[in-house]
């Protein structure tokens, strides 16, 4: 039986479930697109260094190498994908938050 009082937290809590929705769908499709372009990035840093040893110019060698080091590409290169998948698992923990809440706020 539900009191008067349970009925508006159930209400409030599916206000809640629903305000939090939408953002949550936001972030999800801007990580996902994110994802797509960092794997672009990578793909591209790793083309142009299959080809900087034929490069002829070293000064502009060790420029783009201070750049790399000074960018620390080889943690970058591990740890985006890495913070990637992360983000996406706690986006998809949200969302299955929100479910379970919404439901909770049906229940009788």
């Amino acid at each position: 039986m539900s009191t008067p009082a349970t009925s508006d937290h159930r209400q409030t809590l599916r206000a809640i479930a629903h305000d939090l929705s939408s953002p949550i769908g936001f972030v999800s499709s801007n990580v996902t697109t994110l994802a797509t372009y960092v794997s672009g990035l990578l793909d591209i840093i790793a083309a142009y260094e299959a080809i900087a040893p034929s490069m002829a110019d070293a000064d502009a060698l060790e420029r783009v190498h201070a750049v790399k080091v000074a960018a620390d590409l080889e943690f970058v290169r591990e740890d985006a994908p890495v913070l990637l998948k992360e983000s996406e698992e706690g986006l998809a923990r949200m969302r299955a938050l929100i479910i379970d809440l919404k439901e909770f706020a049906r229940r009788e």
